[in-house]
């Protein structure tokens, strides 16, 4: 009788090891296919942070460019002071702490801490091939956007064919092919030849946030970078100077 009860209870305990073990098994091939979902939506969640964040930087640009015949604050005026610290010295936006959360830094960007390199301090405005020098800045308060540079006449570059609300302003920059990379940088390029180019960089479930001249702020495709005349820009997962994905 004593033998049959041993062999009940070690059957018992075997059933239930395969049982839990199964059980197991189940979990983690669930949790695996969770995880890229969760992955997604959490980078959702900081593209929305994202988003507002750009729609606060349009509302402080607009307010600057009120004040100056519709011009938007230059990149730089002297390669040490940027078009966000301009909107922080004027009072259009509070003053921010880079050391922390702040409107010019998107959430999923990289960031190493150190507020004396200006390329982790903000988002990207726009230089389209990289031609502006200091005190270059975009004319956005009329028909088509236009380039207002410090030390020639005013010209018309490509983007004069781009209205303001298909006209990217700012957006989520990167690095790439340099020490930084990754990080964010105060202005990007449209420039295919430069492999160590400021970049618009697709890091939002590749997607890029981006405020555009008029205001509104949207996460934009390949398609609709390239229906803006943006044919350079780094994959969430990184790009070469051309845009192929590696």
């Amino acid at each position: 009788m004593m033998k049959k009860q041993l062999t009940s209870r070690a059957n018992l305990i075997n059933f239930t090891l395969v049982e839990l073990l199964v059980v197991i098994a189940i979990i983690a091939i669930l949790v695996s296919m969770l995880m890229p979902a969760l992955g997604k939506a959490r980078e959702s969640a900081k593209s929305a942070a994202c988003l507002s964040n750009l729609k606060q930087n349009g509302i402080a640009i607009h307010a600057y460019a009120n004040d100056f015949s519709g011009l938007a604050p230059s990149y730089t005026t002297n390669g040490s002071s940027f078009w966000s610290t301009i909107l922080v010295q004027g009072s259009y936006t509070t003053k921010v702490n880079y050391n922390k959360t702040n409107i010019f830094a998107c959430p999923s960007a990289k960031y190493n801490g150190d507020t004396s390199n200006p390329g982790s301090w903000t988002y990207g405005m726009n230089l389209f091939s990289g031609n502006g020098n200091y005190g270059m800045c975009w004319k956005i308060f009329r028909n088509k956007v236009l380039i207002v540079n410090a030390t020639s006449p005013q010209f018309i570059p490509e983007s004069n064919k781009y209205a303001p609300n298909d006209f990217i302003l700012v957006g989520d920059s990167s690095v790439l092919g340099m020490a930084y990379s990754n990080l964010q940088w105060y202005y990007m390029t449209n420039d295919t030849s430069a492999a160590t180019s400021r970049s618009l960089h697709m890091r939002h479930n590749d997607k890029a946030n981006i405020l555009f001249a008029d205001g509104h702020v949207a996460p934009i495709e390949r398609k609709r970078a390239f229906d803006c005349g943006y044919i350079h820009y780094k994959k969430q997962n990184g790009s070469n100077e051309n845009g192929v994905f590696f």
